[in-house]
């Protein structure tokens, strides 16, 4: 093998490749911490894999390469000397460990894998396939990648669910006590549904950042996803389970809606959290023409502190106050770009509604105050 790239092209294709290298697993299954190098057709081909979902990612970069072949390193160690060499050009050179050069510098790698032991890419029909905006889907995991439930007793709840009908894909996180889900547009018509692990929504946040107009998804038979965008492809086990009838969680309709501009209810929430952390509540009441937001900390912190803010609104209602986790909202709002949000309520003990123009649709669980 042979090979000139880029070096930050190379670095860049690492840094995400590595995410999913297993650092508990390296003593004990050496393949599990390597990075497979491919040379083939003028390109450079990186793949990593993480068997704890069976995740399989694969990057090409674009290379002048005068002889073809491929080597396994250490992901890891790659990534180390790839950062320290000038932002220039790097020749990769196998015989008999792997040489790498860039300018007046050079290193070499003796302590190489056998690619023949390296797990192989996987081949099984596809049942389903669909396409997605490419930017639509990034703004999606945003959303739900931050309510995913890390519960071990509800394994299914580990990841993002998506569901396509109609020509439309719905993605859906909760963790038991709040809900997100947005809609997207898809080019397939058919039914189905799978929950894409957290790990590999994860990797897909970091891979598909930059790219083309579309990613391309292959629903295959033993519960595996590929997805798709220029030179960069996951392939991912699914999670098995039955995923919870969450549209039972939404309401079919609100008794009141606010309309609140999201820049001034977010810089109230950052608040709410710098006084009294994550594991609090703040009030939120609805009161002619004002939507108030307060918290004493006496309950939850050392030191007393009681905090108010009143946010003018077109409300003529009756009197609604309801207690929220800031933590939730935070996690679910930090990620959006719109001007306004709405907020829908019925009663202080009845779920709250976050929604905008975009699709976006979050679902909160009121708590009850001390």
């Amino acid at each position: 093998m042979k090979v000139k790239v880029k070096t930050k092209e190379l670095l860049d294709a690492i840094r995400q490749l590595t995410s999913i290298v297993s650092v508990k697993k390296m003593a004990t299954i050496p393949i599990l911490k390597t990075v497979k190098l491919c040379v083939v057709a003028s390109k450079l081909r990186l793949t990593t894999v993480d068997e704890d979902v069976s995740l399989r990612a694969e990057k090409s970069i674009d290379a002048e390469s005068s002889e073809d072949g491929e080597i396994g390193v250490d992901a890891r160690l790659l990534q180390k000397i790839a950062s320290k060499l000038p932002d220039k050009e790097i020749s990769l050179s196998t015989n008999p460990g792997l040489k790498l050069t860039a300018g007046a510098k050079s290193f070499d790698i003796y302590s190489i894998m056998n690619t023949i032991d390296f797990p192989s890419a996987e081949k099984s029909a596809a049942v389903n396939k669909f396409s997605v905006k490419r930017e639509d889907f990034i703004r999606a995991l945003k959303y739900t990648t931050q309510t995913v439930s890390l519960d071990d007793t509800r394994r299914v709840l580990h990841g993002i669910f998506v569901e396509n009908d109609k020509r439309e894909t719905t993605i859906t996180s909760t963790n038991g006590k709040c809900l997100v889900t947005t809609n997207l547009k898809s080019t397939s018509p058919s039914q189905f549904a799978f929950v894409l692990p957290l790990k590999t929504a994860t990797l897909a946040l970091k891979m598909f950042k930059k790219g083309s107009e579309h990613i391309s998804f292959k629903v295959l038979k033993n519960n595996r996803i590929v997805m798709v965008s220029d030179d960069c492809q996951i392939i991912s086990k699914t999670i098995d389970g039955t995923y919870p009838t969450y549209r039972q969680v939404i309401p079919d309709s609100y008794k009141y809606e606010v309309s609140v501009p999201l820049k001034d209810f977010r810089q109230n929430i950052d608040m709410i959290l710098n006084l009294a952390g994550q594991c609090s509540y703040f009030q939120l009441e609805a009161d002619d023409n004002n939507l108030y937001m307060s918290i004493n900390t006496n309950s939850f912190v050392s030191s007393s502190v009681k905090f108010g803010s009143s946010i003018p609104v077109e409300y003529q209602g009756d009197i609604v106050s309801t207690n929220l986790n800031p933590y939730f909202i935070m996690q679910a709002i930090k990620n959006l770009k719109v001007e306004e949000l709405k907020l829908h309520f019925t009663s202080g003990l009845s779920p709250v509604g976050i929604s905008a123009d975009n699709g976006f649709t979050f679902v909160i669980m009121p708590m009850r105050g001390r």
